[in-house]
Formats: structure tokens, sequence, C-alpha cells
């Protein structure tokens, strides 16, 4: 603390004083921490809806988003009406459950070790000759068919009894795999429409899928069958 405007006969106690004070200045404005904290992020949840109409089209786009999206859809066996009936016949039941107990036998009596007979003195024994090696013949090889596998509830009696022909070029990409359809059933048992669930990768895929689709819409349900969509897999295997 000093007096700055009144003048003094030495410079040094001035400029001192003004050292002194710069010094502890820097030391103070070195000192001050501020923080900067930043704003909290702000996650907005958003949603889109998309209206369909009540149309053939609009159940096709409805199946497509179902199939190919991150959650497909799969089959639900509590939504089945017999499944349901069983299991609550099982319940007003209440069969009692005991616990499984196996039967436990002694181990059987070791009695030395038994001889085991080689062969007769004085006989040699040489190993037998391998058959000679048989010429493959002409082996009538049948040809793959489709086979179509339920992958929904359907009765039996909704089943067609015949199925179509199929063109007998089938390729190895077609009959290493299996291919799956959803298929819309007519009320007189036609299939109206079929949508893929695979999405072909190459074009042999697509060509198998476009091919499959002209069998499967030839097919011929049975009359019991009811209308509306379900699920089939197809398959090749060897005809008789």
């Amino acid at each position: 603390m000093f007096s700055w405007r009144v003048p003094e006969a030495c410079g040094w106690s001035t400029a001192a004083a003004v050292i002194l004070v710069t010094l502890l200045t820097v030391a103070l404005l070195g000192a001050l921490r501020v923080r900067v904290v930043p704003p909290p992020r702000v996650i907005e949840r958003r949603a889109s809806l998309v209206m369909l109409p009540r149309t053939s089209e609009g159940r096709a786009w409805a199946v497509n988003v179902d199939e190919q999206g991150p959650f497909p859809a799969k089959f639900d066996p509590g939504s089945d009406l017999a499944v349901r009936a069983i299991e609550e016949q099982a319940r007003r039941e209440g069969f009692p459950r005991s616990g499984y107990r196996p039967s436990l036998r002694d181990l059987p009596q070791e009695n030395g070790t038994p001889t085991v007979a080689a062969s007769l003195r004085g006989e040699r024994i040489f190993p037998q000759e391998s058959p000679p090696d048989r010429v493959a013949g002409n082996a009538l090889v049948s040809a793959l068919a489709p086979v179509l596998l339920p992958l929904s509830n359907l009765p039996a009696s909704a089943w067609p009894i015949a199925f179509p022909s199929f063109d007998p070029t089938v390729s190895p990409a077609m009959a290493s795999k299996t291919w799956r359809f959803m298929l819309e059933i007519g009320p007189n048992g036609r299939v109206l429409q079929h949508q893929p669930i695979e999405v072909g990768d190459d074009e042999a895929a697509k060509e198998s899928i476009l091919r499959l689709g002209d069998w499967i819409g030839r097919l011929q349900f049975g009359a019991t069958a009811k209308p509306g969509w379900i699920a089939v897999e197809v398959a090749f295997t060897r005809s008789d």
C-alpha cells in the first residue's frame, strides 16, 4: 500500500511496489481455474408411421416389411387355438410328476484274464485276399423333384394331394438349400400370390426363386384350406 500520486525522492521503491503488485496479480490469475461444463446431451426419440391400405398390395407390403425387417415375424405357438386347448387340458388334469430314479446293479465279478483262442498249433493264418474291384455299372439316378413342407399350422386335408410337374433341370445352387415362401390361398384353394422370404444374392439364386415361384403358383390346395397367408418351405429330393 503506497501513494501513487505523491512524488518520491527515490524511484526504486515505486518500481519495487509495481513489480510486487504485478507478481501478485499474475499469481492470482494463474491460480484461477474456470471449468466449462458441456451442455447435457438430449436424446431425441423419433418414430415413423406408415399407413397401408386394406388391399392386396397393402397386405403384401406389410408381409414384406415383417420378413425383411430387423426382427422378422415368426410363428407363435401361443397364438394357435389347438395348442391353447392342449395346454388348458393338461392344466386341468394336473398329472403328478415324480422324479426318475434309475435302478442300480452290481458290477460283474472279475475271474481273471480270459484266454483268447488265437489259432491252432501248427496252422498258419494268412490275411484274406482283397476282393476284385467291381466295375461300376450304369446305375439309373432318379431326378431331383421339389417337395413342399409346411411351416404354418395347416390340417392334412388342406394340403395338396398332387404336385405339378417341375423342370427336370435342377442346378446345384437350387438343390443345395431350402427355399421359404409366403403364400396367399384363395377361396377355391388356388394360390393367389406368393412372396419369397429369401432374397437372391446372385443371378443363380434369383433364377431359382423365379422358377420355384412359377411352380408354387400352379399348386392346388384342398377344399378345407382356409383363405389367408401361410408359410411353406421347398426342398429337393430324389423322386422314385
